[in-house]
């Protein structure tokens, strides 16, 4: 017997191949060591950033917009990521109880 299908795909192999480039491009890595660097340092050493050249506040207040849109984007990866774990868990289930089932 055929199995029901509980769900349809969320996402065609273009959109999967689309959505893996952008999670792989150069700028989501320079954001994401971008932010890393800004971990490294204290306020004290980020305010004397700006004290010293104040183009660097442009290039912070660039910084934070981009972090800002890095961390959408890992709210949507996050997000996927739990639908496709929510659906193996689904198909997982169902195979132990169909197979646990037969057993008996």
């Amino acid at each position: 017997m055929k199995p029901e299908n509980k769900f349809d795909a969320a996402i065609t192999k273009d959109e999967m191949i689309r959505i893996d480039g952008n999670m792989g491009s150069r700028d989501v890595g320079i954001t994401r060591r971008v932010g890393l660097a800004v971990l490294t340092r204290s306020y004290r050493e980020l305010m004397d950033s700006i004290i010293k050249d104040s183009e660097v506040t442009d290039a912070f207040i660039e910084s934070a917009e981009k972090l800002q849109d890095y961390l959408e984007l890992l709210d949507a990866q996050r997000d996927a990521m739990r639908e496709a774990h929510a659906r193996l868990l689904m198909v997982l289930n169902d195979v132990y109880k169909e197979t646990s089932s037969t057993r008996h």
